[in-house]
Parts: C-alpha cells; sequence; structure tokens
C-alpha cells in the first residue's frame, strides 16, 4: 500500500512511540507500510528519540523478523511493545 501524503492513524503514532527507540528503523517502516524517512520525520515531530542500537543487536531483530515473517513478528514483539509503552503511559 502507498502511504506517501497519507495522514498517521493514532494507531501508527502509537506503534511508532513504542518501538522507534528498540527497533530499526527499517523494520518499522516495513511494518507500517512507510519510508524510513516518513518514520524518522514523524518521529522527531513527536519528540521521540532513537537510542543508538549496536550492530549486532539491530542485525539481530533483522534476522529475527525475517526468520519468522512480519505478520509473526508483530504479533510477538510489536504488540507487546506497545502494551509495554500503553502501561507505562498509564503511571
Amino acid at each position: 500500500m502507498d502511504r506517501r501524503n497519507k495522514n498517521w492513524t493514532e494507531e501508527e503514532e502509537e506503534i511508532l512511540a513504542a518501538t522507534y527507540a528498540v527497533l530499526p528503523t527499517d523494520i518499522i517502516a516495513e511494518i507500517l507500510g512507510r519510508t524510513e524517512n516518513a518514520i524518522q520525520c514523524k518521529a522527531l515531530a513527536m519528540g521521540i528519540n532513537k537510542r543508538f542500537l549496536p550492530k549486532h543487536y539491530a542485525n539481530a531483530v533483522r534476522q529475527l523478523y525475517k526468520s519468522i515473517g512480519k505478520e509473526k513478528f508483530y504479533q510477538s514483539v510489536v504488540l507487546s511493545l506497545v502494551e509495554q509503552y500503553r502501561k507505562k503511559k498509564r503511571r
């Protein structure tokens, strides 16, 4: 799906807020169907900072993503991060 010039949904913003600091940008972009540049620009606009991800960590995440596939990665990793984000936000 081409997401150019599309508004961000609340769900997409929540996923970005929950994952940007801990997942490689290319993986987030693929999950959300957006470009890496769009991910970076939106994160900047939302005031979200990217932690330094060691290369071996980022590569391990990419390998996991490739081995289990987008849907399973979304279900097991992304949704878990979103739930943690929601809990933290409620405090």
